[in-house]
């Protein structure tokens, strides 16, 4: 297993891109979220990446507000479910993805859609989807 101490993602362990556990408050829920930085074995997490984690944490309580907005926005508009209660029911936020050209999106698991899952993504533009359209 290989291990870092990064200056600012903390202790991360490389799994296919560096991961670590944390714990973060979306949508009023305390939840265990796994923090990624995309990487080749071999390669250190980038600045871009270290950037956006520093932005994303600065900011995670609006980006939580939001993030359940668009979430039901599309759940209106693809799905007829427009309450932010089903959001919370159909979508379970698992990951966030920080990749190496600085982007970042939050990875979910989607009742609607259990094979493709969700994305909500963050930076650099605000975008709702299947995951496909992130990965």
């Amino acid at each position: 297993m290989n291990k870092v101490v990064d200056s600012t993602f903390g202790e991360m362990e490389y799994k296919h891109g560096w991961v670590k556990k944390q714990k973060l408050m979306l949508w009023g829920t305390v939840r265990d979220i796994k923090i990624k930085a995309s990487a080749y074995t071999g390669e250190e997490i980038l600045q871009l990446q270290r950037d956006s984690y520093k932005k994303f944490s600065e900011s995670v309580a609006a980006i939580s507000g939001r993030s359940l907005e668009v979430v039901a926005d599309y759940l209106k508009k693809n799905y007829q479910k427009s309450d932010y209660e089903s959001v919370k029911e159909l979508v379970i936020p698992r990951s966030i993805l920080f990749k190496r050209d600085g982007s970042y999106g939050i990875l979910c698991d989607f009742a609607l859609d259990e094979e493709h899952g969700l994305v909500i993504c963050v930076s650099p533009k605000e975008e709702v989807g299947v995951q496909d359209i992130f990965l």
